[in-house]
């Protein structure tokens, strides 16, 4: 009897531990990686990329014109913008790659064994299926995003790297939003 009682605590005290592993790294409302947990995956893959060679872009996502839908639909429909976006960008990633939400509508994309280019192909999927996919309500929103698009270099820190991701980022939303920009920094 007493064996029995153990192991049923033994079983929900793993089940706690792992509700909170995943409260601490995701973000509630998108299920994305939350920002903390984002950049330590940055972190390893920047030190891998250092050891392998294999290339590792970064996308830097930013909805454009985010405050609209709130003031204009509310913030239910919002959050499900939010939802819905981070369906069509997990949509049209691979296994290996890591998606977070760092900022409020900013998303960033960590693409490991991913070339410049194909950092960018991947980026312009990303922005035209969103381009044409409405998001919510008995009202379809549509939304589009700007992307900046950074390739890992030398022995740059990861910091580095995201700070010329969000430059491209800028450069985007500077030209008009709703476009992709690889490597302005």
């Amino acid at each position: 009897m007493l064996n029995t009682e153990l192991a049923h605590e033994i079983e929900v005290r793993k089940s706690l531990e792992v509700e909170l592993r995943v409260l601490a790294t995701t973000d509630p409302l998108t299920g994305l990686y939350n920002r903390r947990r984002f950049l330590e995956l940055g972190e390893y893959e920047i030190q891998r990329e250092q050891r392998n060679r294999r290339g590792l872009a970064l996308l830097v996502l930013d909805l454009d014109h985010f405050k609209r839908v709130n003031d204009e639909h509310g913030h239910a429909a919002g959050d499900e913008v939010l939802r819905r976006f981070a369906g069509v960008c997990k949509n049209n990633l691979r296994a290996m790659d890591s998606i977070g939400r760092i900022g409020g509508e900013e998303f960033a994309i960590l693409l490991p064994e991913t070339s410049l280019e194909e950092g960018t192909r991947i980026a312009e999927k990303i922005r035209l299926v969103l381009a044409g996919y409405p998001m919510s309500g008995p009202e379809p929103i549509y939304i589009t995003v700007s992307i900046g698009v950074a390739l890992a270099e030398g022995q740059e820190t990861f910091a580095q790297l995201l700070a010329r991701g969000d430059a491209s980022l800028y450069a985007a939303k500077g030209q008009g939003r709703n476009r992709v920009v690889a490597g302005a920094a």
